[in-house]
């Protein structure tokens, strides 16, 4: 794992636990940590980009998986493919606006009247 990026992310890996059946919700770690909602999720964001493990429950609680519990390994695999079929279909609407452009996008005529002063 990385060094975490801000202060704010150390806090936040310390208000979320280890273990699924200690799960805490956005708004507890928030809480807990002193800032918003919002900027909770962006440091969450950070911190899985950082390499930690942070799994959200469908119940919306966030958690550290326990490698020793069971549970737990099978949350964060039903996380894992929860996300990766979400980064597939948006990859899916990505290819589909790239090929729509590829064949719609007109060229652009720029004129250079405008700068020959």
């Amino acid at each position: 794992m990385l060094e975490l990026p801000n202060n704010h992310c150390k806090l936040i890996i310390r208000c979320i636990p280890k273990g699924s059946k200690y799960a805490r919700n956005l708004r507890d770690v928030a809480q807990m940590a002193g800032v918003s909602e919002r900027q909770t999720q962006e440091y969450i964001r950070q911190l899985r980009e950082y390499g930690h493990p942070i799994v959200s429950m469908s119940s919306g609680g966030y958690f550290i998986p326990d490698e020793n519990d069971p549970v737990d390994i099978a949350e964060a695999e039903r996380y894992m493919l929860m996300m990766r079929g979400q980064a597939t279909e948006r990859l899916q609407t990505v290819k589909a606006i790239e090929h729509w452009l590829k064949v719609n996008r007109k060229p652009v005529q720029m004129s250079l009247d405008a700068y020959a002063r």
